[in-house]
């Protein structure tokens, strides 16, 4: 079982994108709409399971972690699939179906990825 100071570390070192030198906060704003699930008992298992409340909080997080207000909560599909790549976030589809991605590379709906 993977500690707190492993997931601590990951955390530190998210990589975000950056516009005009300010930091996306879409990883971080979803990752505290987590960690407040999980603090309320509305997240109670290692699968996250996209509710109202989830996309609430992420987007109060986004609105309150952008600096400028440039950045605002768009596509949340986007969100979930990208934090795949900081390795402690791992995805999982409908019943084993292939992940279907654009030709960006990302997913098509968040009806793809069920499972997170």
């Amino acid at each position: 079982m993977t500690d707190l100071p492993h997931y601590l570390a990951r955390f530190r070192k998210l990589k975000t994108s950056r516009l005009s030198g300010e930091e996306a906060p879409y990883k971080p704003a979803l990752l505290l709409a987590v960690l407040e699930g999980i603090e309320e008992g509305t997240i109670q298992d290692n699968q996250i399971i996209i509710t109202p409340a989830l996309l609430a909080a992420f987007q109060s997080n986004c609105r309150d972690l952008s600096v400028s207000g440039r950045f605002w909560a768009n596509n949340f599909a986007l969100r979930f699939y990208h934090l795949t790549g900081e390795k402690f976030w791992h995805l999982h589809t409908h019943f084993g179906q292939p992940l279907v991605l654009t030709a960006s590379g990302s997913p098509r709906s968040l009806g793809h990825c069920a499972k997170w």
